[in-house]
């Protein structure tokens, strides 16, 4: 067997795959190889397998290439970045949310989640990019304009990101922030899903785009 991976580059590698009890929850067979039969991919190893094939050195030095490829490396570089994005409403976050929100995203840093994406919105999406801030995430902001670009009235110009992306229509920026992140966190105004709403029709399309979404709902 190849010796393992040192530890200090396996831990600049992450699985951009979903883990057996995810699949599990949503429906998708797991396989006696330890792969993972998902919708629209096809196969794709288990979070776990890729775990196994680190800790026990199956790529070892002479499979690095195929490790990079499986990971869709770039100029032969460790994937070191774990993209999570927000979406939220203008009313603000409730007491109970904000301090839920500020836990999960330590809980994320713990993970390996690096870059924060948000919507550069007054009210929610201001307050829980305060909070990534804090809590040590490199912060995207995705501003919107409503159906004239010039109609930035929602826009909270947060002047503490690292990156600001193009302004765009507010529903396009919604579905660029699923497309460029691994998962989502939304804090809907209510406990029940609406279907005119920024935020649910952002939930549903993250769904439909098989991202994980983590809800904090205001209390009851």
């Amino acid at each position: 067997m190849n010796e393992p991976l040192d530890d200090e580059i396996a831990s600049l590698y992450w699985c951009p795959y979903p883990d057996e009890a995810y699949a599990r929850k949503v429906g998708w067979p797991v396989n006696t190889d330890g792969t993972i039969t998902t919708p629209g991919i096809g196969h794709v190893p288990s979070r776990e397998l890729c775990e196994i094939a680190e800790l026990e050195g199956l790529y070892g030095e002479t499979g690095r290439t195929e490790l990079e490829r499986l990971y869709r490396l770039e100029d032969k570089r460790p994937i070191k970045r774990r993209h999570v994005g927000f979406t939220g409403t203008r009313k603000g976050l409730q007491s109970c949310q904000k301090l839920e929100l500020a836990e999960y995203l330590v809980y994320l840093k713990g993970q390996g989640f690096t870059h924060f994406h948000h919507g550069d919105a007054i009210g929610a999406d201001a307050q829980a990019a305060r909070l990534a801030k804090q809590a040590g995430f490199y912060l995207i902001a995705h501003p919107g304009h409503l159906r004239k670009k010039e109609d930035t009235r929602f826009r909270a110009f947060t002047s503490f990101n690292d990156e600001v992306r193009e302004v765009k229509m507010v529903g396009v920026r919604d579905r660029d922030i699923v497309d460029e992140t691994e998962q989502m966190i939304a804090t809907p105004a209510g406990r029940t899903e609406e279907v005119r709403s920024g935020t649910w029709t952002t939930v549903r399309y993250a769904r439909k785009q098989f991202k994980a979404v983590h809800i904090i709902y205001p209390p009851k």
